[in-house]
């Protein structure tokens, strides 16, 4: 059998273990880093901003279809068809793409389809919806798996390794929850006021302006390998 062990043992590998980490404390380690990290606040900015471009397509064409198109849900079943599949290879790749490209001309990219994908938008006819919008659907991928998978690498390259289940977390809170949320009611209240024509090229004025002002400050290498001997 086991011998027992000394007295105190217990007490002693206690004390010596290291505290677990909280919640609150990788915050603040999260937003020290930040301060240290010049790309990491305008990403987080950028990637916001993006959700909120992304959103205008998921919230307001879905919308303008049924009550300008009058397009059936065949349609609608179609054009979502087209715009999940082109997402596959592009997630598939994602690891090489990064690899070849980096996350700044990817992101580039991105927001280069985007913009054409949300001026495109704004010339369709209810007589060219059935052919238009599938074919548009075609961006979809370059939109969203491009600008994710270079953003998920870049979130995960830019922080220590302690650090990045708290920086996806905060990509995914600027993306879906302060993007999508904003740009779900900023969208549908433009689109009432404005019509969809005038809220697609808002939303694609607002991709290149983000594009210009942000895209050129997460430029270099990524600080995250510095760091890889961080606890």
């Amino acid at each position: 059998c086991r011998p027992a062990p000394p007295p105190g043992a217990a007490n002693v590998a206690a004390k010596a273990a290291p505290p677990a980490p909280t919640a609150l404390g990788a915050l603040r380690s999260f937003r020290d880093r930040c301060a240290r990290e010049s790309r990491l606040r305008p990403f987080l900015l950028l990637m916001a901003l993006y959700g909120v471009a992304m959103s205008l397509v998921e919230a307001l064409l879905f919308l303008q279809m049924a009550r300008e198109f009058g397009s059936s849900k065949r349609l609608m079943g179609a054009v979502t068809l087209v715009g999940t599949t082109t997402e596959l290879p592009i997630f598939h790749r994602s690891d090489a793409l990064v690899a070849r490209f980096g996350h700044a001309r990817l992101l580039r990219a991105a927001h280069g389809c985007m913009v054409l994908r949300l001026c495109a938008l704004a010339c369709v006819t209810p007589a060219a919806a059935p052919w238009a919008l599938p074919l548009l659907q075609l961006l979809h991928g370059p939109c969203f798996a491009l600008a994710w998978s270079a953003a998920v690498s870049f979130a995960a390259d830019a922080t220590p390794p302690r650090l990045r289940a708290t920086s996806q977390s905060a990509l995914s809170t600027a993306y879906y929850v302060l993007g999508a949320g904003v740009g779900s009611v900023l969208w549908s209240c433009a689109y009432e006021y404005l019509g969809a024509r005038a809220t697609y090229l808002s939303g694609a004025a607002l991709v290149a302006a983000a594009a210009v002002a942000l895209l050129p400050r997460l430029e270099g290498d990524a600080k995250g390998a510095e760091d890889a001997g961080e606890p």
